[in-house]
């Protein structure tokens, strides 16, 4: 590497996420979930800070709250990707949307085939 060009800081160590995620999830509920409208700005960023300090005081490069804050949505983006993927694979190609009621290909007419006696002439 140059001299005076910026290194990249090493990934977050497993410890790291584990203080991350353990951290976040002790909060969600003022950060994310039903409570986090009455919490103001500076009480979540507060709890952001106890969070990248926690995570500091153990690992050995210094985090900002906005790698931490983004390491996060990584994480969560991620697991709901992996959600999205696995529900997928689960349902299959039988999932795919059925053909619409009517259109059985063979030209019979506009709906799908009547059950039982027809109706009674003359009505």
């Amino acid at each position: 590497a140059r001299r005076g060009l910026l290194k990249r800081k090493p990934n977050f160590t497993l410890q790291e996420i584990d203080i991350l995620m353990s951290e976040v999830l002790k909060y969600e509920q003022l950060l994310f979930g039903a409570a986090a409208s009455t919490v103001n700005a500076y009480e979540k960023q507060k709890i952001w800070w106890r969070i990248t300090n926690k995570i500091n005081a153990a690992g050995r490069n210094q985090r900002d709250i906005g790698e931490v804050k983004n390491r996060w949505r990584g994480l969560r983006r991620r697991a709901n990707d992996k959600i999205t993927r696995h529900r997928q694979e689960r349902q299959g190609p039988a999932a795919r949307p059925a053909a619409r009621p009517g259109n059985n290909g063979n030209g019979s007419g506009p709906g799908p085939p009547e059950l039982g006696p027809g109706p009674a002439p003359g009505w």
